[in-house]
């Protein structure tokens, strides 16, 4: 119900902005968010009831949400309970709101749903907003881009691509159930499961996804690092350990390092969370509406450490000249 609330606004909030184009394919831009990076977090300039504030970009979360103080500052009702699950594996009993007006952009939509739950920071636009139209990340230019596809199906939408450098993956069609962009690709050539989650900070593989592929956690090379932190701030040990390949698309990237997190399902439901520092080197278009990922590598380590324990320097290297 959700994601259908949300659906009927971005359609009645349709402007004619412009539409790049290429043969019949003509995509309409609906909105355009600048986003500002505060470490790996992409944040984006909303109006809450007429009040300025700034949301985290969160394609890893199902629904948008606020922090309590937030809320309290908006003076938002608290209709009823709802439960949420993060990494971790960990269950929150959270409170649904409804924002009376949402502006993003020039775009205003009313009465949607947000749930107030335990995090830091302000809060965070989920799936249920940008899961209902094609999406751009485009975190190298600092901007997020809402499209609506007319007459695209059989079209490359990477309107950006001069030629045929870009990598294109099938993903998952998004409903209630599934509402998370969930593609397949390779970790030392087998075969993983993905999700792409611009609100991570880092990507990471699962535990038990790293046990399956014969990687140790305590072998040569690996590292405990400490912890990290979810939904709800429980702590989620983590490693890094040495990969041969990932093979995401047409991208590969060889002799390179992931990091690995000790998460419980259904926390994380993919073997391996593409995060923020993916996106920070790529330039990404979710094509909802052909069930399709495009994307091109603008520069710079697809995984980073810098906030982790000091990596071998052939890790960063690995990253850097592995792309193809």
């Amino acid at each position: 119900m959700l994601f259908r609330a949300i659906a009927l606004g971005l359609v009645a909030a349709l402007s004619a902005a412009s539409a790049p184009a290429f043969a019949a394919c003509n995509l309409v831009k609906i909105v355009e968010l600048p986003i500002t990076m505060v470490g790996r977090k992409a944040m984006a300039p909303v109006k809450i009831n007429g009040a300025d504030i700034s949301l985290a970009v969160s394609s890893g979360g199902a629904i948008s949400t606020l922090s309590p103080a937030t809320a309290a500052a908006l003076k938002l009702p608290q209709l009823k309970h709802h439960r949420v699950v993060g990494l971790g594996g960990v269950a929150y009993t959270s409170v649904l709101t409804t924002v009376n007006t949402l502006t993003l952009s020039d775009q205003v939509m009313h009465d949607i749903p947000f749930i107030i739950t335990p995090e830091a920071g302000t809060g965070s636009l989920g799936q249920n907003l940008l899961g209902r139209a094609d999406i751009e990340y485009d975190f190298p230019d600092k901007a997020v881009r809402l499209f609506q596809a007319k007459e695209c199906d059989r079209s490359n939408m990477a309107y950006w691509v001069k030629g045929e450098d870009y990598s294109v993956l099938t993903i998952q069609w998004l409903h209630e159930r599934n509402p998370h962009t969930k593609a397949d690709a390779q970790v030392n050539g087998a075969p993983v499961t993905v999700m792409f989650s611009t609100g991570s900070s880092a990507s990471a593989l699962s535990l038990s996804a790293a046990k399956r592929l014969g990687l140790k956690i305590d072998g040569p090379g690996a590292r405990y690092v400490g912890l990290t932190h979810g939904v709800g701030f429980e702590s989620i040990k983590t490693w890094i350990v040495p990969v041969d390949s990932i093979k995401i698309g047409r991208e590969e990237i060889r002799n390179t390092q992931l990091r690995v997190i000790d998460e419980a399902e259904p926390g994380l439901n993919a073997d391996l969370l593409i995060g923020a520092d993916f996106f920070m080197s790529h330039r990404v278009l979710v094509a909802n509406s052909q069930h399709q990922l495009y994307f091109t590598y603008t520069g710079g380590p697809v995984f980073r450490f810098d906030d982790d324990a000091p990596a071998p320097a052939a890790g960063a290297a690995g990253a850097a000249s592995g792309q193809n």
